[in-house]
């Protein structure tokens, strides 16, 4: 039986911001941080069920990409809204594949 590979380092959630809200709904923008230095936006809403916030899945079908790659240079996400959330640095591996 050969070893299992190593493990990866966890992405970290970097921030969020809340593109639109409203007392049914709200609209957020999340930062992840890869090890290797690169960024992933990922837009998702909320719904309130009346009870609890749910994540909104996308509809069946629909083809629009969710994740961007955040790049500071040419980004439009509003990185002065943003709430930092502190992570511990990860060490990145030396591994191909690395995200």
């Amino acid at each position: 039986m050969s070893p299992l590979p190593p493990t990866l380092p966890k992405p970290r959630l970097g921030g969020y911001v809340v593109a639109d809200y409203t007392d049914a709904r709200a609209d957020i923008s999340i930062r992840t941080s890869f090890c290797d230095q690169s960024a992933a936006i990922t837009d998702t809403t909320v719904v309130w069920t009346g009870t609890d916030w749910q994540l909104q899945l996308p509809a069946t079908g629909e083809s629009a990409s969710r994740v961007h790659v955040y790049d500071p240079q040419t980004a439009t996400y509003d990185t002065g809204r943003e709430v930092a959330l502190a992570a511990p640095a990860a060490a990145c591996s030396d591994q191909e594949g690395t995200p």
